[in-house]
Parts: C-alpha cells; sequence; structure tokens
C-alpha cells in the first residue's frame, strides 16, 4: 500500500514539474515572438515625413526690411516743402481767392447755376455765444446776368451795441473752369450807428460749385476812418430739388482792423443760416 501512495506522489510531483515546464516556455515563447514582431517592424524614415510644410525660409520675419524704415522714412523731405506752399494757399484764399478759380476743375463751359441769368433774395440769422453775445442778421437781393453782379444787402450786428451796414455793390465775373468763377467787386458800406466803419469797398469772391450746391468765399475791403477793414463771408448754399428755393449757413466775419498794431474793439463774426428763393 505504501509503495502504491509512493508511486502517485511521484506522478503527481512530475505532472507539476511537466506543467511548470509547459507554462515557462510559453512565456520564453510570446517574449521570442514579442520580441521578432518589434524586429520585424519596417523603420520608418524620420527624413520621410517633413518636419515643416513650409520651408523655414519661405516665412520672412518681417515683411519690411529693417533699413527701409532709415532709407525711406514716413514723412520724406518733399512733405516739409508742402507745408509753406499749403500756407500760402490758406493766405490767399483768405486775402484774395478770386485768382483760385482757375486751379479747380476742368476747362470748359461752366456746369455752375449761379452763373445763369437769376436773381435772388435770401434772409439769414444767427450769432456766437463764445466769449462775447453777437448777434446777427441779414436780408440780400442778388442779380446775374451775362458774367455780372449785383448786389443790395442790410445787415444788423449787434455787439451788444447795434450797427446796421448798408451794402451796395457791382462786379464782374469770369469762369475759367466748369465748377469754378471769380470775381471783383466795388461798392460802398455805410455804417448806420458807428459812421466811422463807412466808407468804399472792394471785394474779391470765388465761387464754386454745380447745379445743385454753391460756395461763396469773399473778403471784401473797406477804406474806413480807423484803416483798412476786412470783412469776411464763408457761404455755402443747396438747392431744393425742382424748386426755387435754397438753404445754406454761412461764416461771417465784420470790420478786422488790418492795421495789427491797433487794438481790435471792432471785429464781430458769427455762424448764420439762410433761406432763400431764386427767380
Amino acid at each position: 500500500m505504501e509503495a502504491q501512495g509512493d508511486g502517485a506522489r511521484t506522478n503527481a510531483l512530475i505532472r507539476i514539474r511537466a506543467a511548470g515546464a509547459l507554462v515557462l516556455m510559453a512565456s520564453f515563447a510570446s517574449t521570442l515572438v514579442c520580441d521578432s514582431a518589434i524586429a520585424q517592424q519596417v523603420p520608418v524614415s524620420r527624413d520621410s515625413l517633413p518636419r515643416d510644410t513650409i520651408a523655414r525660409d519661405t516665412l520672412r520675419r518681417d515683411t519690411v526690411a529693417t533699413d527701409t524704415i532709415r532709407l525711406h522714412p514716413i514723412h520724406p523731405g518733399i512733405m516739409y516743402l508742402l507745408l509753406p506752399a499749403s500756407f500760402a494757399m490758406v493766405v490767399v484764399a483768405v486775402v484774395a481767392p478770386a485768382p483760385l478759380a482757375a486751379w479747380f476743375g476742368q476747362r470748359g463751359p461752366t456746369k455752375m447755376s449761379f452763373l445763369n441769368p437769376h436773381a435772388e433774395v435770401r434772409l439769414s440769422g444767427g450769432g456766437q455765444l463764445h466769449q462775447r453775445w453777437i448777434w446777427a442778421n441779414a436780408a440780400e437781393f442778388q442779380v446775374v446776368r451775362n458774367n455780372r453782379l449785383g448786389e443790395l444787402q442790410v445787415e444788423d450786428i449787434w455787439r451788444p451795441s447795434h450797427v446796421r451796414y448798408l451794402t451796395l455793390s457791382v462786379g464782374q465775373l469770369w469762369h475759367p473752369r466748369h465748377v469754378t468763377a471769380g470775381g471783383i467787386t466795388l461798392g460802398y458800406v455805410y455804417a448806420q450807428g458807428d459812421a466811422t466803419q463807412s466808407g468804399p469797398a472792394l471785394g474779391l469772391p470765388l465761387y464754386i460749385g454745380d447745379s445743385n450746391a454753391t460756395m461763396r468765399l469773399e473778403p471784401t475791403y473797406i477804406m474806413s476812418r480807423h484803416g483798412l477793414l476786412w470783412n469776411g463771408r464763408l457761404q455755402a448754399q443747396a438747392n431744393f430739388p425742382r424748386r426755387p428755393y435754397f438753404v445754406g449757413a454761412s461764416l461771417v466775419g465784420k470790420s478786422q482792423n488790418m492795421a495789427l498794431a491797433e487794438k481790435d474793439h471792432l471785429f464781430a463774426s458769427a455762424v448764420t443760416v439762410l433761406f432763400g428763393t431764386r427767380f
């Protein structure tokens, strides 16, 4: 009986050892298979994958080279030459703008409705509330025939003292371009309330416009007892479509003494709105 028991235990140990050997061999074989599989993988060349789809040298660090800023400044020297020319044009526009009519637009027959034979009546009113109270209103009658101009104006200015200016003037117009006209006018200004501002007047108007609108820039010089006085007017008006009416606005300056050494106490300025009719 003991002999049979020893034989059974021996067979069991043999089976356990055989099973362990099989497990060990299987694990070893699996390790070899894995290593061989890894070894059989096709190596991928790093050179076959481009590092970047866009070459580095095609991307410029700056679209403008650094030295171009030094070689081509933002404000070239010619810009500084234009400053005196611009200043001179502003001076001409304030002092005597009529010759500027030869500079704007193309040459040829006029397109300005202002130069067509007509008569206008304008009423305006406004003032200034800055620094000192000023009120201004005016009534004007103007006639244009064959490039000749005649105008009668009654204008009231409160500084707050009241002065009424009665102006009668006639003049000649010319239109060297499609949309411009220059002129010269002669007349007389009577200042009711301060006769020392009265005297002969010389105007140098500039008109710019077309069939729908007109801008007027006109300095007038008056030989008064105070010396040479400057009056200025910047006026813009637009026509109603298919109607004989127009509206606009004016910037008016009165009695600026051209003698700069004399203290200015006559000058007055005002912004006015206007309404008128043409027939």
